[in-house]
């Protein structure tokens, strides 16, 4: 666990249980598709992309099918979390036969008084797997990563946490995220990280 409101989920009693095939039909994994929108049209920011792809415990396999949720900060650092529980700029996909999603945002901020760097999480569950974190996407350069998030992203090679934007000609930031699958699912705290997998149930 990375950052704070993923350590948090280790109080939880237990790991959730992957939602049934039917339950994965309600709520916004109905409707998930590979390509989503976080950011709504005005949210103030850099318009960033975030190209992914979800492989098998394996690391070689692609992962078809599986949901993605993913949320973020905006610009001030914070969540915004609305009366639903989900923060405001958060977001369903499932990947496709390659494993491939793709998320559109803005680039999030670091949490108020900067010692966290920016990041983007991640949950995934589905096609046979447990809910679990995705490892959190980091921006190369943010002067708030740690000696120890730097030492943990090399050491995960081509699923390196820490990413290299790239700027593209229309000012969007584009960034690459590999995620790796588990055979075991993680623990979320009720209430608190658990938003994404209960929304679908």
């Amino acid at each position: 666990m990375t950052h704070l409101a993923r350590c948090a989920c280790l109080l939880a009693l237990a790991p959730l249980a992957a939602p049934s095939a039917a339950a994965q039909e309600r709520g916004p994994c109905a409707t998930a598709s590979s390509t989503a929108t976080l950011a709504r049209a005005g949210e103030v920011g850099t318009p960033m992309v975030v190209r992914g792809q979800v492989f098998k415990p394996d690391g070689t396999t692609p992962a078809a099918g599986v949901v993605v949720y993913a949320y973020h900060t905006a610009t001030d650092g914070e969540y915004h979390t609305g009366t639903d529980g989900r923060p405001r700029l958060s977001g369903y996909v499932r990947t496709d036969q390659t494993g491939r999603f793709e998320l559109r945002t803005i680039r999030p901020a670091a949490y108020p008084g900067g010692r966290t760097a920016a990041h983007v999480h991640f949950q995934l569950w589905g096609a046979g797997f447990a809910p679990q974190w995705g490892e959190d996407l980091l921006f190369a350069g943010d002067p708030a990563i740690s000696d120890a998030e730097r030492r943990r992203s090399a050491a995960a090679g081509r699923f390196a946490s820490i990413r290299t934007p790239e700027r593209l000609a229309d000012g969007t930031v584009a960034v690459d995220h590999l995620l790796r699958l588990s055979d075991r699912g993680d623990r979320f705290e009720a209430g608190v990280t658990d938003h994404g997998v209960n929304a679908c149930r």
